[in-house]
Protein backbone atom coordinates (compact mmCIF):
# COMPACT_ATOMS: atom_id res chain seq x y z
CA UNK A 1 0.00 0.00 0.00
CA UNK A 2 2.93 2.28 0.97
CA UNK A 3 6.90 3.01 -0.11
CA UNK A 4 8.55 2.43 2.90
CA UNK A 5 11.75 4.58 3.52
CA UNK A 6 12.96 1.66 5.25
CA UNK A 7 12.62 -1.89 3.88
CA UNK A 8 10.65 -4.41 6.10
CA UNK A 9 12.96 -7.39 8.42
CA UNK A 10 12.36 -11.13 7.79
CA UNK A 11 10.54 -10.86 10.90
CA UNK A 12 8.15 -7.96 10.29
CA UNK A 13 4.35 -9.05 9.67
CA UNK A 14 3.38 -8.64 6.09
CA UNK A 15 1.44 -5.03 5.39
CA UNK A 16 -1.85 -6.78 5.01
CA UNK A 17 -1.43 -7.99 8.69
CA UNK A 18 -0.60 -4.58 10.25
CA UNK A 19 -3.88 -3.39 8.35
CA UNK A 20 -5.89 -5.81 9.84
CA UNK A 21 -4.07 -5.43 13.58
CA UNK A 22 -4.55 -1.69 12.80
CA UNK A 23 -8.34 -2.19 12.10
CA UNK A 24 -8.80 -4.17 14.96
CA UNK A 25 -10.30 -7.59 12.55
CA UNK A 26 -10.61 -10.07 14.87
CA UNK A 27 -7.81 -12.33 13.90
CA UNK A 28 -7.59 -13.62 17.63
CA UNK A 29 -5.49 -12.85 20.63
CA UNK A 30 -2.53 -14.45 19.98
CA UNK A 31 -2.36 -12.93 16.48
CA UNK A 32 -3.06 -9.37 17.82
CA UNK A 33 -0.51 -9.90 21.17
CA UNK A 34 2.36 -11.37 18.71
CA UNK A 35 2.13 -8.34 16.12
CA UNK A 36 1.74 -5.70 19.47
CA UNK A 37 5.00 -6.96 20.61
CA UNK A 38 7.00 -6.82 17.71
CA UNK A 39 5.57 -3.11 16.79
CA UNK A 40 6.74 -2.02 19.79
CA UNK A 41 10.30 -3.17 19.44
CA UNK A 42 10.45 -2.38 15.25
CA UNK A 43 10.56 1.31 14.35
CA UNK A 44 10.35 -0.15 10.55
CA UNK A 45 6.69 -1.24 11.63
CA UNK A 46 5.99 1.59 13.84
CA UNK A 47 6.49 3.86 10.55
CA UNK A 48 4.09 1.64 9.14
CA UNK A 49 1.34 1.80 11.19
CA UNK A 50 1.57 5.83 11.63
CA UNK A 51 1.13 5.95 7.87
CA UNK A 52 -1.71 3.50 7.53
CA UNK A 53 -3.33 5.32 10.42
CA UNK A 54 -2.64 8.80 8.20
CA UNK A 55 -4.70 6.64 5.27
CA UNK A 56 -7.30 5.71 7.06
CA UNK A 57 -7.95 9.21 9.09
CA UNK A 58 -7.86 10.85 5.55
CA UNK A 59 -10.47 8.23 4.04
CA UNK A 60 -12.75 8.32 7.39
CA UNK A 61 -12.85 12.10 6.62
CA UNK A 62 -13.48 11.32 2.74
CA UNK A 63 -16.57 9.57 2.76
CA UNK A 64 -18.01 11.32 5.66
CA UNK A 65 -18.55 14.47 3.37
CA UNK A 66 -21.63 14.68 0.78
CA UNK A 67 -21.26 14.35 -2.54
CA UNK A 68 -21.69 16.89 -4.56
CA UNK A 69 -24.46 16.70 -6.84
CA UNK A 70 -22.04 16.98 -10.50
CA UNK A 71 -20.14 14.42 -8.99
CA UNK A 72 -23.29 12.07 -8.56
CA UNK A 73 -24.56 12.56 -12.08
CA UNK A 74 -21.21 11.50 -13.06
CA UNK A 75 -21.44 8.88 -11.25
CA UNK A 76 -25.27 7.96 -12.10
CA UNK A 77 -24.43 8.42 -16.04
CA UNK A 78 -21.43 6.16 -16.24
CA UNK A 79 -23.38 3.74 -14.78
CA UNK A 80 -26.29 3.87 -16.80
CA UNK A 81 -24.14 4.02 -19.49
Amino acid sequence: MFKNRLSAKKSCPRESDLELYLLKVNYGLPFSKKIQSHVKSCMICQDRLRQLRGFYRLFDQEISRPIPREVYLLAKALKDF
